[in-house]
């Protein structure tokens, strides 16, 4: 495509919105619930096309606008677009062929738990390492097997998914009155075991840099930091 990129929007901001220019598609939300600043997810880009996904956003009241996590590789559209580092992530790896603790006090997710998984989540977590409850909804729609596990008292929950033999930790938060207790543990094990029962034979999962409590937790369950990072971008206009 040559000349200016014309992108049109469906949906409503700040909301989820579809962007869409020709064959190239994008989704975009609020980082969480009380911001406008955005996370942009490309399906189909160029750098052309997620430059001007950025400044549309901005131009509808969007605050900053980030990439989702990357690998190194990835991220070279958005690189190339004009976004630039904003923050890094470890990337852990665990072989779920290995034996999983079989571990109880956790449950399939009901609907009144996941109405309550945005509350924990934000106060589990400060300022843009927070998601929402659109972020929770993409977390659960990231692969194609996907659930929530939450803790019997309701005071923990997490994300788990599997698409080709690979487990996914997308998320897992424990309310901070109930921390220390070893209800984040309770919900790592039940994720291994549920996405292990699903066909997946390892499982990924990433954390903040500085988050070393749960660094510890991983490693201490046999998951092993990997060389690559991923990073989060954001556009500098």
């Amino acid at each position: 495509m040559t000349g200016p990129v014309s992108v049109t929007v469906r949906g409503d901001w700040p909301g989820i919105v579809t962007l869409r220019s020709g064959w190239w598609k994008a989704v975009a939300r609020p980082i969480h619930d009380d911001t406008r600043d955005a996370v942009l997810r490309v399906e189909r880009s160029s750098a052309d096309f997620v430059r001007r996904c950025a400044e549309t956003l901005q131009e509808l009241g969007a605050g900053k606008v980030v990439s989702p996590p990357l690998m190194r590789g990835s991220d070279r559209v958005f690189r190339t677009a004009g976004f630039v580092a904003h923050a890094e992530l470890i990337l852990f790896e665990r072989d779920l062929r290995r034996e999983v603790p079989e571990m109880g006090g956790v449950r399939i997710s009901t609907k009144a738990d996941r109405e309550d998984a945005a509350r924990i989540d934000a106060a589990a977590f400060t300022g843009d390492w927070r998601v929402g409850r659109l972020g929770l909804t993409d977390a659960l729609q990231a692969t194609p097997i996907s659930t929530m596990l939450t803790l019997e008292g309701g005071e923990g929950f997490a994300i788990v998914g599997v698409s080709v033999e690979i487990g996914y930790l997308q998320r897992i938060a424990v309310d901070p009155a109930h921390q220390g207790g070893g209800g984040g543990r309770l919900l790592l094990r039940s994720s291994m075991a549920w996405a292990r029962s699903r066909g997946a034979r390892t499982m990924l999962l990433n954390t903040q840099m500085d988050n070393e409590t749960a660094t510890q937790m991983y490693r201490s369950e046999s998951f092993t930091a990997l060389p690559s990072r991923l990073a989060i971008l954001r556009y500098r206009r």
